[in-house]
Formats: structure tokens, sequence, C-alpha cells
């Protein structure tokens, strides 16, 4: 269990033979994402698991991945996945989404430690521990930016395209409770959150909601993302580590050293 954590990382050398990683809950992560990152993130039904890495005893990132989104159209294009729902259920066991990818500032930013986090998460560590922990081969991660096409994923990461611009990231969540309070209060039936049920409950609610109260809308924010994936190539993390640092660690640790970061948390 994780007791005492600092949230931000001053710069210092990096030495790549002391980088590790280990299991944390996602209590532990949710925990440490409020000091970490402005990005709103919540829990999903289904798979749900994370890493911390280290350097030496310092936390320098997380990462979390969960069940993967039942469609995602440029990911099932380029995978040719199934069209028959319950045919891609059983592929979709051998994939996982990264939904997190956060390195400690400004060390991340001085050393590129996002680049870290996603190479590692499709690092042998991650998928013996998923197929330890659910009996499925994972045979690739799929990730998407924040906003657009983003610069932490583009060359770790094969870019496959953009989403539609569909979702409820802009319903808040005391919206979204008082969606829910209002369903029960006039006896409509609230869809199950379990897994199984269906892709995305919070989506499925707020429209079982806005059609209960007949308000037409489309859930159409415009906010497109950027869409990555990776397969499971099976290294090890010393493999990753050395060519992380080679590529992408060291050479913006030089070019950035005099320099002052543009943030100093993640919060920023």
């Amino acid at each position: 269990m994780i007791t005492q954590i600092n949230y931000t990382h001053p710069l210092v050398e990096i030495d790549p033979t002391e980088i590790s990683m280990s299991r944390i809950s996602i209590g532990e992560l949710f925990s440490m994402l409020k000091h970490l990152s402005k990005a709103t993130t919540r829990p999903a039904p289904g798979r749900k698991f994370a890493f911390a890495v280290w350097h030496k005893n310092e936390l320098i990132g997380v990462m979390g991945f969960s069940s993967p989104v039942i469609n995602l159209g440029v990911r099932d294009e380029h995978l040719k996945f199934p069209k028959n729902p319950s045919e891609k259920g059983s592929v979709l066991r051998n994939y996982a989404d990264m939904s997190t990818c956060v390195g400690l500032q400004p060390l991340s930013w001085y050393w590129n430690i996002g680049k870290l986090i996603a190479m590692l998460g499709v690092s042998s560590a991650v998928s013996a521990y998923y197929q330890h922990q659910y009996g499925d081969d994972l045979m690739g991660v799929t990730t998407t930016s924040l906003n657009g096409r983003g610069s932490q994923y583009n060359r770790v990461y094969k870019f496959l395209g953009y989403t539609k611009g569909y979702g409820h990231e802009h319903v808040s969540d005391e919206e979204y409770q008082k969606m829910l309070q209002w369903m029960r209060d006039n006896n409509v039936e609230i869809p199950s959150s379990s897994f199984g049920s269906g892709s995305n409950p919070r989506m499925r609610r707020i429209t079982a909601y806005n059609k209960a109260r007949g308000i037409k809308t489309n859930l159409k924010h415009g906010k497109q993302r950027g869409v990555y994936y990776s397969p499971c190539e099976g290294k090890s993390v010393e493999q990753v580590v050395d060519a992380w640092y080679n590529r992408w660690g060291k050479p913006r640790y030089e070019r950035t050293l005099n320099q002052e970061p543009p943030y100093n948390t993640g919060l920023e």
C-alpha cells in the first residue's frame, strides 16, 4: 500500500537502470490522479488495472487500463474486427484501452516521460499481468489523446485517425447526478452499469434521461480525439526503457536542460 507520494518531481538526471514498474490498485490510481492531472477520468465497468512507474524510490508516472470500448470505428477498421457484436466481444477480450498515461511534472516535460509510460504500456510486464489476471492474451493496446492529435503518442503508437466527437464529457458530474435523481423520482428505469449490460453506462443513462424528458440530443460535443494503437510486442521493461532512453529521453533532456518548463505541475 502506497502511503506517501510526492506529486511533482524536479529535474534530475535519470539513470535508466533505476526505472521500474509496480502494480497499484485502481483506488490508488484515482487518488493520485486528483493531484497529477486536470483531465477528467472516471472508473468504467469491466476490467481495470494500473501500474506506477518509479525512478529509484520516487514516483515518475502512472498508467491505467480498462476494457476497450465496444465501438471505435478507426480501431475496428484497422484491426478488422468482426461486425457481429458477440464475435467482436470475444475478440475484444484480447485488447485493452490505456485510459491513463501521466508523468509527473516538470520532470516529464524535460524527459518525455509520457512516451516512456506509453511504451511500457505494451511491455511484457503488462501483458504477463493481463494473462495471469484474466486468462486472456493481451494482443494490443488502444489509447486516445485528450484533444486532436497528441504528441505524447506520436511515433511510439500508430495513429489510426480521430473519434467522431460524440460523448458525455460536456455533462458535469453535478448535472449527471441531477439526471439520475430525476429518473428515480419519476420512476424512469436507469440503465444498468454492470459489465456486459452495454457500452458506456454513463452515456446510456444520459440518453435515457433525454428520451424520458423529450430532449432531442445526439450527445455530439464536437471534440475529436486522436486514436492510437500498438501491438504488445513482448519486450521486457529493461528493453523498453533502453529504447526510450536513447531515442526519446536523453535527447530531450539534453535539448531542454537549461530551459524553464512551461508548467511545474500537471494541474497547471
